[in-house]
């Protein structure tokens, strides 16, 4: 996908996929979040499918490498399972033909292979490693605005920083949780947030493209901002989106998303401080 215009600006009140937010509410749009009265809530991306459009390739290197190192066949079914992250699919692969778990010693030469096939495919159809629109500035943008941003994906780290650089998305300095680090998603998000410095009384809102990543956001008490199609919209709001964007590169949108799905955290957590009084 090719990046929109930096200088183009839309409607706050536009949704391109719905009128009005969850329970009929407008929230009360505020890019500003002073340290000193209100903790810097936290925004944490997704990777493939949310910053790089490179779904289909990673699937392809990482289907390829598994059978290379490992012998088995990743289900067809893989994104339905309960937990999608490259070691949960990788057990649930060796589970269904039979085999063992292998061990992490094997696990980090096909994560590597993982890496090496997508930077052949990188160096040969460069072009399958486009940014998602607004992805080369989002960061930046956020930051401004008063956000902390962080990055959690279901990718092992190696091919994760294969796509980043691959589509040349500016991470330096940007906190980066893998499912090196975890297997489950919920807590790879929960690492990025502690990277950033974050805690149980900040808010939280991770942005995802897949229907896993709002069950994994939710899970945790997270808010959830969907990237996608329309005809995504429905499903991602069904596992939790508060509003769905097609891409990131209308920021005004992706921050009265962002800045009402914190606001219902907050509601969240007062609610329950009163109720536990």
């Amino acid at each position: 996908m090719n990046e929109g215009p930096a200088e183009e600006l839309y409607d706050l009140e536009r949704d391109p996929y719905e009128g009005e937010q969850p329970g009929g509410r407008t929230p009360t749009t505020t890019h500003s979040h002073p340290i000193g009265s209100v903790r810097v809530p936290i925004a944490v991306f997704d990777i493939d499918g949310t910053l790089t459009d490179t779904m289909n390739v990673d699937v392809e290197c990482y289907e390829a490498a598994i059978l290379e190192v490992i012998g088995v066949v990743v289900p067809d079914h893989w994104p339905a399972l309960d937990e999608v992250t490259d070691p949960a699919i990788l057990e649930a692969a060796c589970q269904l033909q039979g085999r063992a778990m292998p061990d992490a010693s094997t696990e980090r030469r096909t994560a590597d292979r993982v890496a090496e096939l997508l930077s052949i495919a990188l160096e040969r159809t460069p072009e399958r490693f486009s940014p998602i629109a607004g992805a080369r500035t989002v960061f930046e943008a956020l930051g401004a605005a008063g956000w902390r941003v962080a990055m959690a994906t279901g990718a092992w780290r190696q091919s994760a920083l294969v796509k980043l650089a691959g589509a040349r998305i500016p991470s330096d300095g940007v906190p980066l949780a893998t499912s090196s680090d975890h297997r489950a998603r919920s807590d790879i998000i929960r690492h990025a947030v502690e990277a950033v410095g974050g805690g149980a009384s900040d808010a939280v809102v991770y942005i995802g493209d897949g229907v896993w990543d709002g069950r994994a956001a939710t899970s945790r008490g997270y808010g959830f901002v969907g990237v996608g199609s329309e005809a995504d919209s429905q499903q991602l709001r069904r596992v939790g989106a508060v509003g769905v964007v097609p891409d990131l590169s209308d920021v005004p949108l992706l921050l009265k998303h962002l800045d009402f799905a914190s606001h219902e955290w907050r509601n969240q957590t007062t609610t329950g401080s009163d109720e536990g009084r």
